[in-house]
This record gives C-alpha cells, structure tokens and sequence, in this order.
C-alpha cells in the first residue's frame, strides 16, 4: 500500500521534472530562433514534448525560405 503512494508520489515527481525541463529548453530555443518566447511557453506548458520536438525541427525565423527561393535584387 505505501509502495504504490510512493511510486504515484515519485512518478508524479519525475513527470513534472520533465515538464519543468521541457519548458526550460523551450523558452531558451525560442530566444536563439528569434521566435516569440511567450508563445512557445504556452504551447510546452500544455504540449511538452511535442512542443520541444517541434522548436528544434523548425528552422530559425529569418531563415524559413531557401536561399534558392529568394530573389536577386539588383545592387
């Protein structure tokens, strides 16, 4: 009995470490990107991992087109 209070108490523990972790390393990826810091903090806040999942596969803000993409403007 006081086994699985300690395993819900310490499993709860670990979740909210991970979240913690993950909200830590959302913000600080945002800053880098150039992304709105804010926005980011909310969405781990509900979406974690996949939020952190996500701001490390996107690419910076100013870089989101190729450069193969872009137009030669005349100097």
């Amino acid at each position: 009995m006081y086994f699985l209070i300690f395993l819900r108490y310490f499993m709860f523990v670990f979740y909210l470490g991970i979240w913690a972790v993950c909200m830590m390393a959302n913000v600080k990826l945002a800053k880098k990107n150039h992304r709105d810091v804010m926005l980011w903090a909310i969405l781990s806040a509900f979406f974690s991992v996949i939020t952190l999942i996500a701001n490390i596969l996107l690419p910076p803000e100013g870089r989101r087109r190729s450069r193969a993409f872009q137009r030669d403007t005349p100097s």
